[in-house]
Parts: structure tokens; C-alpha cells; sequence
């Protein structure tokens, strides 16, 4: 082994771990030894270990920086998510940008997202023929322009693309799923993989299965888990996953519970699968016993699971389960989450709690209609019209919240509370 590359794992270790003074710690080694004049490689890792702000510093000493180690300067800053940044340091790389430098400014664009700025980088890979050639710039325009909701230029960057993929069709796939064109989804995934003969993926199906479950649609639904069966890919997590919220979110209440039962590896997104699909079929005691069971078998629940199982004791009244879930979600830190904050206001207001559900609405940083629409209506079905009424008043005080008066009229509408719309 050259004496180079365990200093090289050294440095991939403390990226990993964001610690500045075991890397800095190394880059001095590195200078001493030698290595890191010698090496753009190791000039490259020392970069990528730092945080962008130091990263930054050492990349404007070199004085002739090359492609590769302009994309660890990027990559640096797509790993702390500072994806603004990415497209401000273009112009100061002072190098001419591949593939890979190409694909890390159309994912920031992505991330923001930005169409203008995307655009400007789909210019620039035409200009150097890698839109044209480079599959993974390619699946980086098409995945750009989806996460953008402009799904004509997803396609138009698809089609430059001579001989696609895969991953490429799979990229498609997925931004009509994602842009809740579900049906061109399905559509596009018969003619384009199925119709071309290509194997799909287990990413490819979870888009084809998320597209199926948008449009109710159980037929292609068992198509997809009877594939997976056959293709033994029962290993894939996500996919089962994926199969069974489509289950639950069809009402296929049986087929979703033979597949819980059989299968060999659950996580928290299977167990939430199940509780909120029961929640959603109205089966309420199933939610709560599958919730028990998940804490029994030592899986933590997230924010989606305390969501649902609040919505189960609200409708079951169980406001000593809903106390518990309240403490669970302290624990996680998720309770002043809108989501679930909303979740606990509106079970302790219809378990005649409101003086609990008053307090945390008071300590929520930010309230949303479902919010308001939740106290408003809580405080008129236990009988306090003018504490109702006074409520109305602030949120319309507080700004202006989307939809809220048309909410409250949904839920006021048929009472005796006293707002005058």
C-alpha cells in the first residue's frame, strides 16, 4: 500500500465525522511529509474533511486549483446543505467545470429550488456537450427541472439524452410522481421501461407504486408487489414499505396486514404505515394496538407516528393515551412541530381539555389554518362560543392565513357558536 492512502482514509474518517481538529491535525502531517504537494487526491480529501468556511481558505492559497479540487469544494458545501453557496462559488472556482462539477450545481439548483439558475447551468453543459453525453448529468437536468415543477424541461432534457438508461427513465418516472402527475407517470413508465425492455429498479417501482397509491389504483399496485415477489425482492425495505402504505391508502386493509405479518424487518415507516392507514380506514382500537406493539418490540416513533396515533385517541376520546403521547413527543423533541402541536391541540380539545390545548397552542412558534380552525372549533364544541369568538378575532389581528376564515366556516358553519361570517 503507497504511504499516501491511509492518511487518505484518515481524512474520508474525519469528513465523516466533522471534526476540524483531528483534519487539521492531518493536513499538517500532510504538509510536513510532502505527500500534499504531490497529490491532488489528498489536497482533495484534506478539503472535503474541512468545514466550507476553512475548505474555502485553503482552496483561494492554491494557486492553480483543478476540476478535482473545485468539486471537493463544492461537495463540501452540498454536504452542509448550503446550496446557495454552491452557485455563488461558480464564478471564484477559477476552473473550467466537468461532469461532476455540473452535476453538484444542478442538484443545488434542485435543492432550492431554482429554475433561473438551473437553466443557466443547463446552458453552460450544453455548452460543453456533457447534457448530451454524461448520463449523470442528464439524470441531474431531468431530476433539476422535476424538483423545480417544470416537468416539459424534465422531459426535453430526457429526450437530448441519445441512449437513456434506467436511471435516467427512473428519474422521469419519479418527477411525474412527485409533481402529482400520477398517471403520466404509469403512463410513461409502460412505454419507456416496460416498453423498452428495461429491468426496473426497486427505486423505479417505489415511484410506480407512490403514482399507483395518488390514483387509487390496486391493480397496478398488486402488479407491482406480484413482481417483487417474483424477482425475490422482498430484501428492499423502502419497497415494502411502499407497497403497504399503498395497501392502506387504498383500504386494502387485509393485503396490508398478510404483508406486515410476513415480513422479516420492520422500521419506524412500516409500523407508521400501519397505524396511520387503520387511522384513515377509521379502525382506531387496530391503531392503537399496532402503536402498542411498536413500542413493545423497541422501535421509536417519529412525528408521522405520534401525528397518527393522536388522531386515533382523538377519535377514540382516550385523552390518558394522548397524555403519553404528549410526553413522547417532548421526548423526541417534536412536539412544538405544527403537525404534531396541531395533533395534540385538537385531541385535548375533544377530550374537553382545552385548558391544556390553549397552553401549547399559546407556546406554538408558528400556527397554520389547520391550527386556528382546531382551537376555534374545540372551544365552540365544548361550549365557550365567546372565547371562540375571541380567538376568530386574533387570528384575523395575527395576518393573513390561507384559507383560515373558509376553514372555520367549515367547521363553525353548523353550530351555535356565534360567529357571524
Amino acid at each position: 500500500m503507497r504511504g499516501w492512502q491511509p492518511l487518505q482514509k484518515l481524512l474520508e474518517a474525519a469528513a465523516d465525522s466533522s471534526t476540524p481538529l483531528a483534519a487539521a491535525r492531518l493536513h499538517a502531517r500532510l504538509l510536513r511529509s510532502g505527500h500534499l504537494h504531490s497529490s491532488h487526491h489528498l489536497t482533495s480529501h484534506v478539503l472535503a474533511s474541512y468545514p466550507p468556511a476553512l475548505a474555502r481558505h485553503l482552496f483561494d492559497e492554491i494557486p492553480v486549483p483543478t476540476p478535482l479540487l473545485a468539486n471537493a469544494l463544492l461537495r463540501a458545501r452540498v454536504r452542509a446543505g448550503q446550496w446557495r453557496d454552491v452557485l455563488l462559488l461558480l464564478p471564484r472556482l477559477r476552473v473550467r467545470p466537468d461532469a461532476f462539477t455540473l452535476s453538484l450545481l444542478l442538484k443545488s439548483c434542485a435543492m432550492l429550488p431554482s429554475l433561473a439558475h438551473g437553466r443557466a447551468v443547463h446552458a453552460l453543459a450544453v455548452r460543453s456537450c456533457a447534457a448530451y453525453t454524461d448520463a449523470f448529468v442528464a439524470a441531474a437536468l431531468v431530476q433539476m427541472y422535476a424538483k423545480c415543477g417544470d416537468m416539459v424541461g424534465s422531459i426535453n432534457a430526457f429526450n437530448a439524452f441519445e441512449e437513456p438508461d434506467i436511471v435516467l427513465r427512473t428519474s422521469v418516472v419519479t418527477g411525474y410522481e412527485q409533481n402529482g402527475m400520477a398517471q403520466e407517470a404509469l403512463e410513461f413508465f409502460a412505454r419507456s421501461v416496460i416498453g423498452h425492455s428495461f429491468m426496473p429498479s426497486p427505486v423505479t417501482l417505489v415511484s410506480v407504486i407512490s403514482a399507483a397509491a395518488q390514483l387509487r389504483d390496486v391493480r397496478n399496485g398488486q402488479a407491482c408487489h406480484a413482481y417483487v415477489l417474483r424477482n425475490d425482492l422482498e430484501y428492499d425495505l423502502v419497497l415494502l414499505n411502499a407497497i403497504l402504505g399503498l395497501y392502506m391508502r387504498i383500504g386494502v386493509v387485509q393485503s396490508a396486514r398478510r404483508l406486515f405479518e410476513g415480513m422479516m424487518q420492520r422500521d419506524v415507516v412500516t409500523w407508521s404505515c400501519m397505524v396511520t392507514g387503520y387511522v384513515q380506514c377509521g379502525h382506531n382500537s387496530e391503531a392503537l394496538s399496532v402503536y402498542k406493539k411498536m413500542v413493545e418490540a423497541g422501535v421509536k416513533p417519529n412525528a408521522v407516528t405520534v401525528v397518527s396515533v393522536l388522531q386515533a385517541c382523538s377519535l377514540a376520546l382516550d385523552v390518558e393515551e394522548g397524555k403519553r403521547l404528549h410526553d413522547v413527543a417532548v421526548k423526541i423533541g417534536c412536539e412544538l412541530e405544527m403537525t404534531v402541536a396541531t395533533a395534540l391541540v385538537d385531541m385535548y380539545m375533544k377530550c374537553s381539555c382545552q385548558e391544556k390545548a390553549m397552553q401549547l397552542f399559546l407556546r406554538m412558534p408558528k400556527k397554520d389554518a389547520v391550527a386556528w380552525a382546531a382551537v376555534i372549533s374545540g372551544l365552540t364544541q365544548n361550549g365557550l362560543p365567546d372565547e371562540s369568538m375571541r380567538v376568530f378575532k386574533c387570528m384575523l389581528l395575527d395576518g393573513p392565513v390561507p384559507d383560515a376564515v373558509t376553514m372555520v366556516k367549515e367547521v363553525c358553519g353548523s353550530c351555535t357558536c356565534g360567529l357571524v361570517f
